[in-house]
């Protein structure tokens, strides 16, 4: 009788600028069609849009959208926020954030 383990590790990948990145995974100890593989997109930060009215009374409150547009000019979709460090900081003290 034998006993089986689960062999798996953790590699970082730190992206260096935009583009495309397949990894391929072989175990060359098993006869298969092929490797296992992963597509990953880098995608930088082009740029920030805010949509907002330029105009409120003292005491009320504005609802701000921010849309924070990847290389290719498409806005990120919010559940790849969870993978960055973006931080929304006041330019002044005339306003506060909720």
């Amino acid at each position: 009788m034998f006993e089986r383990k689960l062999l798996h590790w953790n590699e970082l990948v730190v992206p260096v600028h935009p583009g495309f990145l397949t990894l391929e995974v072989y175990d060359l100890c098993l006869a298969f069609l092929g490797p296992a593989m992963a597509r990953l997109r880098v995608s930088d930060i082009q740029e920030v849009e805010l949509d907002l009215i330029d105009k409120v009374e003292i005491g009320k409150t504005v609802l701000v959208v921010v849309r924070i547009l990847g290389s290719s000019k498409h806005p990120f979709r919010n559940k790849y926020f969870r993978n960055m460090d973006v931080k929304l900081q006041l330019a002044s003290a005339i306003v506060t954030l909720r």
